[in-house]
């Protein structure tokens, strides 16, 4: 679970929530002591739920930023939504991660605060509530475990770059964490294996190409190996490069693809990475140079399928997207990208495209919170029902270089057809 991030000159684009109970330090706890949802004097900022026409919209007052959602799997009849994000100050400030818990009424229950750490992933499974996010000074990667009531258990720092972007988990309960480190033009993809209860397994995994590599996606399948993606930068363009490593991190197989890809510093257009855990097949989003179609004609979604050995087994191409930006695999094998659609006439807003395992287009959607906002996407989910859950941001209205009234959006949505 990930989100696209340094979106706008720079600043994190990080789903929050709304901050309650800060007690100061690294971290605070919420608890689930809000009987009535939605706003209140325990959650002040927000508004809506996960089930209105708008979603749930957080204002905090200054920059809040989209990042990731994760559902439970755990509890199938009556799926719990943890949505994760960051909250700033100020605009030149440093954001905190913080985290919210909505019950299958679509009403927050809890939130929690980790200070100067901006989130980037979220993952959850019956240990607990995993965050990893970027921590600037001193630079690091900082993960943090909560309990399912959103109390902090435990914590842990990597000194190196602070640019965590992506993690998952493993059937054992084991947690991986992909990034970056380096220095400028010299990065590598940084990858770390932590035990259930945030103990580091061995020295971290670099993987250098010979060029400037951002780790950004991570996925686990059920055999407990780890496939990651990220972006190659080098003198004569830019190319997606991902990787599958067995459970001991021991790098197996390599794949590039690099036809028409697309990369921005300023826009952070990373790929992400998911697995089919019935079928092993592999599925990488991404972003290239737009075609002739009805979209924007500068960019638009890329979707690849990998078999388990990383063969290319097909792509897809949506060209009334301008990125995309997460995706996910339901039970079937079918396949979820988000990202944000523009077709000539509609634009920033939220798109879901669904594809099945063969990458044969089935539907889509859009979504905005109001007919003149700005809503950018974040992360994606699904629960056991076949709803899809986005995170991400909404604004009023934007004028450039002024991201003070970009509010935290989260929505869930119901199945999508055929």
């Amino acid at each position: 679970m990930s989100q696209n991030w340094w979106k706008y000159a720079g600043l994190f684009l990080l789903l929050g929530a709304v901050v309650i109970l800060s007690q100061g330090g690294c971290g605070s706890s919420g608890g689930d002591d809000n009987e009535d949802g939605d706003s209140g004097p325990l959650f002040p900022g927000y508004s809506g739920n996960l089930t209105t026409t708008g979603g749930v919209i957080y204002d905090g007052g200054n920059m809040d930023w989209g990042s990731d959602i994760a559902v439970d799997s755990t509890i199938t009849a009556s799926p719990v939504v943890y949505v994760l994000g960051a909250a700033f100050a100020s605009p030149t400030g440093n954001g905190d991660a913080v985290i919210s818990k909505f019950n299958s009424s679509g009403d927050i229950t809890a939130a929690a605060r980790f200070n100067g750490t901006g989130g980037t992933a979220l993952a959850v499974n019956q240990n607990g509530v995993y965050m990893t996010g970027q921590r600037p000074s001193p630079s690091a990667y900082v993960t943090a475990k909560y309990d399912l009531n959103l109390n902090l258990i435990t914590s842990t720092a990597l000194a190196g770059d602070a640019s965590a972007r992506a993690m998952a988990l493993d059937n054992s309960g084991n947690v991986y964490v992909i990034g970056s480190d380096g220095t400028i033009n010299a990065y590598n993809y940084k990858i770390v294996k932590y035990d259930a209860d945030l103990v580091q397994q061995g020295s971290p995994v670099i993987y250098d190409s010979g060029y400037n590599d951002e780790g950004s996606g991570i996925a686990v399948d059920n055999s407990g190996n780890i496939f990651v993606t990220g972006m190659k930068i080098s003198g004569t363009g830019y190319s997606i490069v991902t990787l599958k490593y067995n459970s001991s991190l021991v790098l197996q197989n390599t794949v590039e693809y690099s036809t028409n890809v697309y990369y921005s510093t300023s826009y952070g257009l990373y790929p992400r990475i998911a697995v089919d855990k019935n079928s092993g097949s592999v599925y990488v989003s991404g972003t290239i140079l737009g075609t002739a179609g009805p979209g924007d004609p500068f960019r638009d979604i890329l979707l690849i399928k990998y078999d388990a050995s990383l063969n290319q087994v097909a792509t897809a191409i949506y060209a009334d997207g301008l990125e995309g930006t997460n995706l996910a695999v339901d039970a079937s094998g079918n396949v979820y990208v988000n990202g944000n659609y523009y077709n000539g006439v509609v634009q920033d807003a939220w798109l879901v495209v669904k594809y099945n395992s063969s990458l044969v287009y089935q539907s889509y959607f859009t979504d905005k919170s109001a007919t003149n906002s700005m809503d950018e996407p974040g992360g994606i989910a699904l629960d056991s029902a076949g709803n899809v859950y986005l995170s991400g941001i909404t604004a009023p209205t934007y004028v450039s270089g002024d991201w003070s009234n970009f509010n935290i959006r989260a929505k869930r949505f119901p199945p999508m057809g055929p």
